[in-house]
């Protein structure tokens, strides 16, 4: 005992911290310092206890030596989400913005519909006669009148004649179709158009010649304007010289036909 309390053999103890150094002991001659062991394996991690109830508050405890530092533990699990707290009182009211930019002058809008014709205003009075106006001036002379139609022998600068002829006739060979008017002494063109249909038959002719008469040489000249048409070679006309006259001859045949004649006759 005079080795563990001392060389009295005798220990006064007053305080804990009296008694954690008796337990110390002495401090002995440090030893040699061993070597360094192998690390062990990193134990499994162990399932999650239940949570134990919240025991009673022990007595404070002396304060124990402190422990060498143990190795540093596993990553703990995320924790829960916390609960959301409260909404935060309104805050003070911001300060006034500066004032915007200057917008774009606008593009002139379409021009807008017509408005509604308005209503017709009442017929004004009647306004006084007025002065008698003076006297027009006497109208300019008027041109003189054409100039009437030539005689049948009369010069044929001028001379125009139509003749529009309707008939009906039965008779087989040629028969004169028209003879007046034609002149005896001056150059002439004559355009003759006929057209002739049966009346109980289905026998026609249309063609139209023109021709040209020099009653001093007595010469007729023709040719078709129109190449004729017809049912029967029989059918046909001619300009021709008869008792000192031109005649416009119509070649027939033997049955009731509907005949019309349209001349023209021009100066040359």
């Amino acid at each position: 005992m005079a080795g563990f309390f001392g060389g009295s053999g005798e220990v006064k103890l007053k305080t804990a911290e009296d008694l954690i150094n008796l337990l110390k002991g002495e401090p002995g001659v440090a030893g040699i310092q061993g070597a360094k062991g192998d690390q062990g394996d990193k134990g499994e991690k162990g399932d999650k206890g239940e949570k134990g109830e919240k025991g009673d508050q022990g007595e404070r405890g002396l304060q124990g030596i402190p422990g060498v530092q143990g190795p540093k533990g596993d990553k703990g699990d995320i924790g829960p989400k916390g609960v959301k707290g409260e909404k935060g009182d309104k805050g003070d009211q911001g300060l006034p913005g500066f004032p915007g930019a200057k917008g774009d002058i606008g593009i002139t809008g379409p021009k807008g519909e017509p408005g509604p014709q308005g209503i017709k205003g009442d017929i004004g009075p009647q306004g006084e006669k007025g002065d008698k106006g003076d006297k027009g001036d006497p109208g300019e002379k008027g041109d003189k009148g054409d100039k009437g139609d030539p005689g049948k022998n009369a010069p044929l600068s001028s001379w125009v004649r139509i003749n529009d002829i309707a008939l009906e006739t039965v008779s087989r060979g040629r028969f004169v179709a028209f003879s007046e008017g034609f002149p005896s002494n001056s150059l002439f063109a004559l355009k003759a158009f006929v057209a002739g249909k049966a009346v109980d038959s289905n026998a026609w002719i249309i063609e139209q010649k023109l021709f040209i008469i020099n009653p001093s040489k007595k010469s007729i000249n023709s040719r078709n304007l129109i190449a004729a048409e017809r049912t029967h070679s029989d059918l046909d006309f001619n300009v021709e010289l008869l008792d000192d006259s031109y005649n416009l001859v119509i070649h027939s045949i033997d049955m009731c036909f509907n005949w019309k004649v349209y001349l023209e006759v021009y100066a040359l």
